[in-house]
C-alpha cells in the first residue's frame, strides 16, 4: 500500500486517505482529508454568513443544471454495477474514517483477527439487517470517552455494552445475578 505524509499533521498515511489531485505527488493533494475536513469546518465558522449567501445564490443561479446533474449521477450508478459497488465501499470507508477513525482495510485486519467473529461471545453475526435483508457486519466497538476502538461485536453484545454504559459494575452485578439462578 501506497502511502505519503500529510504537510499539515506530519502523519504517514495511506493514499486513499487524500483527496484526488491531478497536479499533486501521486495523484492527491499534500494534506490528508481529516486535515481538510478540519480546515474547513474552521473556515465555514468564520464565514458562516459569507458561505451561507454564496450556497444560496449559486443553488438559485444554477438549479436546473443541479438538477440534471444529480439525475445523471444516479442513472450513472444504477445503470453500472461496478461502479454502484465502487460507490458503496468509498462510502464505507468514509463512514468508518468518519466516525472510527479507522479504513475499512483496518476493520478487515480486525475482522480477520477475530476470525470473523464476535470479540465478546466468539460467534457470528446474525442479526438481520431490515433494508438490505442481509446479515449485519460485525459492528465497531469503541469507548465513548476516549474515542479509541477496542473490537468487533456482534449486534446482541455491543447492545449489552452500550446498555450498560460501558460501567464494568453493571455487567460483574449482572453476572452475579445470572450465577445466583443458574444454581438452582
Amino acid at each position: 500500500m501506497q502511502t505519503k505524509i500529510c504537510t499539515t499533521c506530519d502523519i504517514e498515511k495511506e493514499i486513499c486517505e487524500f483527496h484526488k489531485c491531478k497536479g499533486g505527488k501521486f495523484g492527491v493533494r499534500c494534506d490528508c482529508i481529516d486535515c481538510v475536513r478540519i480546515k474547513r469546518k474552521i473556515y465555514l465558522e468564520k464565514n458562516k454568513d459569507k458561505t451561507k449567501a454564496y450556497s444560496k445564490s449559486y443553488y438559485n443561479k444554477n438549479k436546473e443544471l443541479l438538477k440534471i446533474k444529480s439525475k445523471n449521477f444516479w442513472k450513472k450508478i444504477q445503470s453500472n454495477p461496478e461502479i454502484a459497488k465502487q460507490r458503496r465501499l468509498e462510502d464505507k470507508n468514509r463512514k468508518l474514517k468518519t466516525i472510527f477513525g479507522i479504513t475499512l482495510n483496518q476493520y478487515g485486519q480486525m475482522l480477520e483477527l477475530q476470525n470473523g467473529v464476535c470479540a465478546i461471545c466468539g460467534k457470528e453475526e446474525i442479526t438481520i439487517d431490515s433494508r438490505s435483508h442481509k446479515t449485519q457486519k460485525l459492528s465497531v466497538d469503541h469507548d465513548h470517552q476516549t474515542g479509541k476502538v477496542r473490537g468487533l461485536l456482534c449486534a446482541k453484545c455491543n447492545k449489552m455494552i452500550g446498555l450498560s454504559n460501558d460501567d464494568n459494575n453493571v455487567l460483574i452485578s449482572a453476572i452475579n445475578y445470572l450465577n445466583k439462578y443458574n444454581k438452582i
